[in-house]
This record gives C-alpha cells, sequence and structure tokens, in this order.
C-alpha cells in the first residue's frame, strides 16, 4: 500500500519520497525524525570497510519500497544490493522479512529502515535477519520508539532499547543509538500533531511552522543536556 503524499508546489512535505528521506529539507514536517536518521545511519556507513573486488559485498534493502532512500549511502561498501517488499512489484525480491527467500550465511548487511513496526512477527523477523547474514556481518534496523499510527497497511509495534534487547539477543553484538533525545522528540511530536491540517487549506501556514518548530528545537537540542527518556526513533546495529 503507497502511503498518502502530502505535497506543496509539488515538494514532498512528509518525507515519502527518496531524496526528501535522504536530504530531509528544514520545512518537512518528518525534518527533526529524518535529519537525525540519516546522520547516524551514514555515520555507521561510512566507518564499514570498503569492499573486497576478490569477494564483494551484497547489500539486502529489506522493505525498500518503489523509493529506496539509502542506497546510496552504501556506494563502495557493496557490490550487490538486493531490494525486497512485500508490497511493490519494482523490487528483486517479492516477500515479506519474515520470510525471506535467500540461502543462509549469504549476505553481508542487510539495511531495513522502518519496517519492524509494519511486521506482524517481529521475532520471525529478526531470526530470518539472522539467518541470511554471514558470519561477521551486520544489519541496519531502524523503527520508532514513538510515533503517529500509519498503516502500511498494519502499524503493530512500538519499540524500546529492552525490546530491542529482548528482539535480537542472539546476536553477536547490538548496538542501540537513538536518533535524538527527548528535545528532538517532542518537536516532531509536535509536528506531526498539525499534519493532518495539511489536507485543508492550510498548506503554507503549516509549512512556515514546521519550519519555525525545526528550528526552535533544533537550537533547543543543542541547549538543553541531553536525555533518552522520550524517543522518535532508533538505529539498531547487530553483528552476528
Amino acid at each position: 500500500m503507497r502511503k498518502k503524499k502530502y505535497t506543496f508546489l509539488g515538494v514532498d512535505i512528509l518525507g515519502i519520497t527518496a531524496e526528501s528521506r535522504a536530504n530531509p529539507r528544514i520545512f518537512q514536517c518528518t525534518f527533526l525524525h529524518l535529519r537525525y536518521l540519516r546522520d547516524v545511519l551514514l555515520h555507521e556507513i561510512n566507518i564499514l570497510p570498503i569492499k573486497d573486488k576478490k569477494n564483494e559485498q551484497i547489500l539486502i534493502d529489506v522493505g525498500s519500497g518503489d523509493e529506496p532512500p539509502y542506497q546510496h549511502f552504501f556506494n563502495g561498501k557493496v557490490g550487490k544490493i538486493l531490494t525486497i517488499d512485500p508490497h511493490t512489484y519494482s523490487v528483486n525480491i517479492k516477500a515479506s522479512i519474515e520470510n525471506i527467500p535467500l540461502p543462509s550465511n549469504s549476505v553481508d548487511y542487510v539495511l531495513a529502515t522502518q519496517v519492524f513496526e509494519h511486521v506482524a512477527d517481529p521475532q520471525r523477523a529478526s531470526r530470518e535477519v539472522l539467518r541470511i547474514l554471514k558470519k561477521g556481518g551486520k544489519a541496519f534496523i531502524s523503527t520508532h520508539g514513538l510515533w503517529s499510527i500509519h498503516r502500511l497497511p498494519k502499524d503493530y509495534w512500538r519499540f524500546t532499547p529492552d525490546s530491542f534487547n529482548l528482539l535480537f539477543h542472539d546476536f553477536k553484538t547490538i548496538r542501540i543509538v537513538p536518533n535524538g533525545g527527548s528535545i528532538i522528540c517532542i518537536g516532531q511530536l509536535i509536528n506531526l500533531a498539525f499534519l493532518p491540517l495539511f489536507r485543508h487549506i492550510f498548506k503554507l501556514p503549516l509549512i512556515i511552522f514546521w519550519f519555525l518548530i525545526n528550528i526552535l528545537f533544533l537550537i533547543l537540542d543543542i541547549l538543553i543536556p541531553r536525555d533518552n527518556h522520550l524517543i522518535i526513533n532508533y538505529l539498531v546495529i547487530l553483528e552476528k
């Protein structure tokens, strides 16, 4: 199921297109979430080793959709990318993360951004990611701590560090990186609370409002010591 697109003068506001996800703009409703996700994901990918020409690494982008936003972050790191999604045909493999039709120990990296909240059986999904990864392979899993309901087609879960440690306990290592702290979370939730008004006649005032909120909460995030009791999103880095 496709997400409803919210555009103003042809510009994506919600963060649906690949461009607006990988390079979020300051006036976007979801800027705070996408900016911090992009920054932490890009940092983790940049420290990966350069691809080995004798044994080119394979990346599986699970839940990639029609417009995968983050694959170009892996340029120079992998030699082959496969896309997997159960809801679109414009992918290499039409399948869900709960049942990936690939051999065990066959891929180097798995990327799944904003997928696990939509998975009916996240424990099965975790086992599948572990199964297809080679020893020493890594998975990059991002999902929400707090967020509005978004059915694509279903919206099942929200996560905490304890749930990640339980869900991924069979992996060799688990690193949980919050995407911003409580201040960023509050700012993003304010933006989301006003999103339904975008369907009506309030487009330009809302864009100005989101711009001001984004600027304000970026500044507050610098001035106020960060804490992690409210988190909008997490990136979890797993190693087999």
